[in-house]
């Protein structure tokens, strides 16, 4: 992965400047090599740190109410 493809990439989706991206971790979990596709998730996933426990509870409840309706 590029770093600075991916960056991108999750700059635009989140909406947050380049320079609140920390760093870049690559990990293949060994149960899944030979399994799926290496491409799979190209640009990986993202993890969001929420220092504010009233917007992080606010947060749960809305993928709460996405999970319920799904």
């Amino acid at each position: 992965m590029r770093r600075e493809k991916t960056i991108s990439f999750w700059q635009e989706i989140t909406g947050l400047p380049k320079n609140r991206f920390g760093k870049i971790y690559l990990g293949i979990s060994k149960s899944s090599s030979n399994k799926r596709p290496f491409n799979r998730l190209p640009y990986g996933t993202v993890m969001i740190r929420v220092n504010n426990t009233n917007l992080f509870h606010n947060i749960m409840g809305w993928v709460e109410g996405i999970k319920e309706k799904t």
